[in-house]
């Protein structure tokens, strides 16, 4: 399995952010009716969008999932990837399940990482080559 979804707060390129309301955000992930992964995000007021420990003034944060994925993988992706400067970006391996997370202030970026990371985790993961699906061209 790998997958992605991408959460953007506002419309940051008309420099509209997110500052009303609130967001509660739940990602779960079962294999076999055991829980890999049981993630959840709760913001509600406008200092959790600022502060060091949630959001950091960022308007778009993404996760990609991926399984099964080993340490020598994972190695391998990030000796290969190249680390945006204007964003954030963290691998983390739980068992064989890798969770990447992206905070930064643009979507696109956030498309165009992972795109690279499942181009070199699609063979290894599903056994076939990276070859990009014609919606992602739409």
């Amino acid at each position: 399995f790998i997958g992605w979804e991408t959460q953007c707060l506002g419309r940051p390129v008309i420099n509209e952010s997110f500052d009303q309301g609130a967001i509660d955000s739940a990602l779960e992930i079962y294999q076999q009716g055991r829980p890999l992964l049981l993630d959840r995000l709760r913001l509600d007021q406008q200092l959790a969008l600022t502060n060091q420990a949630n959001l950091r003034g960022y308007p778009v944060m993404a996760s990609l999932i991926a399984t099964p994925v080993d340490n020598v993988l994972l190695n391998e992706i990030r000796e290969t990837f190249v680390y945006p400067s204007d964003a954030h970006l963290g691998f983390t391996l739980l068992d064989a399940l890798l969770v990447v997370r992206y905070l930064g202030s643009c979507t696109e970026q956030a498309r165009r990482l992972f795109v690279q990371i499942w181009s070199q985790l699609r063979p290894q993961v599903i056994g076939r080559a990276a070859c990009a699906p014609r919606i992602w061209a739409t």
